[in-house]
């Protein structure tokens, strides 16, 4: 095992992703978006009012692909994941999850999406324009209260996975499952240089504002 991913395993976490929590209790699935080739953080503000416009997730993704939209490899990834976990499943678990990867889930399987409408449900930027980790992880949570679910299982890009962890359990207050493995793919596949998130282009870049997070949401006491 690489030191780094020792490191994230053995120091980053409290315990392994693998037995954090058994993957057959979980009764929900929230993924976390990582990467965007498209409307660049200023522009969140016009994706809320356009989600407010037309009224429901299935329109807005269909303008988004109007648009010739793309979420990026690494959301495709993650949808991947979000559907292989609701097929094993076998029964309607809530996919709660952010609007980049609901999207990239829609448009790989657009009459699976169709048919579990009442079990998908897409997040959205606030009116102001933000979302974060953080913010997102709270709103899940209020969406899981309604539903009557509380365990996550939550997909997301390996090296965006160690924070979420610690920000999932202190939100949900439960151990999260997590997917860590994504079979046969290059971990560059990650990295986007046309990413409009700069801190996804690189891995360089992403470790500066992974320290630059972990400082931040110390302060704040997010973690």
């Amino acid at each position: 095992m690489p030191f780094k991913e020792y490191l994230i395993d053995r120091s980053l976490l409290p315990e392994p992703y693998s037995t954090a929590q058994k993957a057959e209790t979980y009764d929900c699935i929230v993924p976390q978006a990582y990467s965007r080739n498209g409307y660049p953080n200023s522009a969140l503000h016009e994706i809320h009012c356009e989600r407010v416009e037309h009224g429901s997730d299935i329109a807005m993704f269909q303008w988004l692909q109007e648009q010739a939209f793309e979420p990026g490899q690494p959301n495709r990834f993650i949808s991947e994941s979000c559907y292989q976990a609701a097929e094993l499943l076998g029964r309607h678990v809530p996919v709660i999850g952010q609007w980049e990867v609901m999207f990239a889930l829609w448009k790989a399987y657009p009459q699976w999406y169709e048919s579990n409408t009442d079990a998908l449900v897409a997040i959205w930027p606030a009116e102001c324009g933000r979302q974060n980790t953080y913010e997102l992880l709270l709103e899940a949570r209020e969406v899981c209260k309604t539903r009557n679910v509380s365990v996550p299982l939550i997909p997301a890009a390996p090296q965006h996975t160690p924070r979420t962890f610690f920000l999932a359990k202190k939100i949900f207050g439960t151990s999260p499952a997590v997917v860590k493995r994504y079979p046969d793919e290059d971990p560059n596949h990650w990295y986007d240089p046309k990413s409009v998130q700069w801190q996804t282009r690189s891995e360089r870049l992403w470790l500066l504002y992974e320290s630059l997070s972990r400082i931040h949401h110390h302060l704040f006491g997010w973690l």
